[in-house]
């Protein structure tokens, strides 16, 4: 029975991977949205293109927002 489990699939070590992290070391944040501020979200993500990841668009704006609001020093390359 063990001989027919497939073999788990060896990470990428390459550091040109931008997926080579270790998701569940980052920190995680989990918030309810009012529906109106939902629902204009979801409109904004659903008119770029190429469509982009929901959680990059939010990192990006809390990003931007931020730096204006004096919070945080502008980009150096840290996720």
């Amino acid at each position: 029975m063990l001989g027919t489990m497939p073999t788990p699939r060896k990470r990428d070590e390459s550091p040109l991977n931008p997926r080579n992290f270790d998701r569940h070391r980052q920190p995680l944040l989990v918030f309810h949205l009012p529906q109106r501020l939902y629902d204009a979200f979801k409109g904004y993500v659903g008119s770029l293109r190429p469509q982009p990841n929901e959680a990059a668009v939010l990192r990006l704006a809390l990003e931007q927002y931020l730096e204006r609001e004096g919070h945080l020093s502008p980009a150096g390359g840290e996720e």
